[in-house]
């Protein structure tokens, strides 16, 4: 007979392949196994596992249910540690970004190229008449504006980003946008999707307005697993404080999923 240690997001049964290792944990047993490793699964044989349920605790690998999971895989002590949830938007590494020695010029591990540096107004061009000073990058450089009353309608807002001279942008929120999602990386709108495989995350779909919304519903049951229908007829994901309230799932930063979520570990900026 095999041995099965679970995988993230599924439960191990019967015919299972022989030593399949996974990241996270699930059941083996009726009391289950509490780990599980970073690996792939390999066939040689049956097995007979257990069911989710009473197997749920290993998090090791990545893998985790909320930022406490996070804290704990944290071996250097100077980086911030997040759990992601699975169809997060933000990729999450699962290592350090860079050690500080590696920050680049505007203190992050990844700065946009150096620019020209001024000391006073007159040094500027019509289009980017302000010197001002750069965030995080301790020099001055030409910049589009100072305030919001300085940019066009079309672009409206004043932005100050690390290592970029401020600029007029399109949107701070999503609410500004006609169509897709505001980004929080150049604030502009961009279309989220164009179908609903687009979203990946099962509980929405791609609305005409190109964005990933949660998916109508008459009821629960017309709902992916892990979601319900809600007051507002809209499909969301079941509130949770622990893996049993998730039947089968995994509670993910308060949340029901399929499958664990994934550390990330970043140094701070500054």
């Amino acid at each position: 007979m095999g041995t099965v240690i679970g995988c993230a997001g599924r439960s191990p049964g019967v015919g299972d392949s022989d030593a399949a290792i996974g990241l996270g944990g699930g059941g083996s047993g009726a009391g289950g196994a509490t780990f599980g490793f970073a690996g792939s699964a390999t066939s040689a044989g049956s097995a007979t596992g257990g069911t989710h349920a009473g197997g749920v605790g290993g998090t090791s690998g990545n893998g985790c249910r909320g930022w406490a999971d996070c804290a704990a895989k944290n071996s250097t002590g100077s980086v911030s540690a997040i759990c992601y949830a699975p169809y997060s938007t933000a990729v999450a590494s699962g290592a350090p970004t860079c050690l500080y020695i590696n920050r680049q010029w505007c203190g992050q591990c990844s700065c946009p190229t150096m620019p020209a540096s001024c000391t006073q107004n007159s040094e500027c061009t019509v289009e980017h008449p302000f010197c001002e000073a750069v965030l995080g990058g301790g020099l001055s450089a030409c910049s589009e504006c100072v305030a919001d009353t300085d940019c066009p309608a079309a672009h409206p807002h004043c932005i100050n980003d690390v290592g970029i001279p401020r600029t007029c942008r399109q949107c701070t929120s999503t609410s500004e946008c006609t169509e897709g999602a505001c980004s929080s990386s150049d604030h502009t709108c961009h279309p989220q999707c164009q179908t609903d495989a687009d979203c990946q995350d099962p509980a929405l779909t791609c609305t005409s307005a190109k964005r990933c919304e949660f998916r109508a519903c008459p009821a629960t049951a017309s709902c992916p697993d892990f979601s319900t229908c809600t007051s507002a007829s809209t499909c969301q994901r079941k509130t949770c404080t622990s893996d049993s309230d998730c039947a089968g799932g995994y509670c993910v930063n308060g949340a029901c999923y399929g499958s664990l979520g994934s550390c990330s570990f970043t140094y701070s900026p500054y």
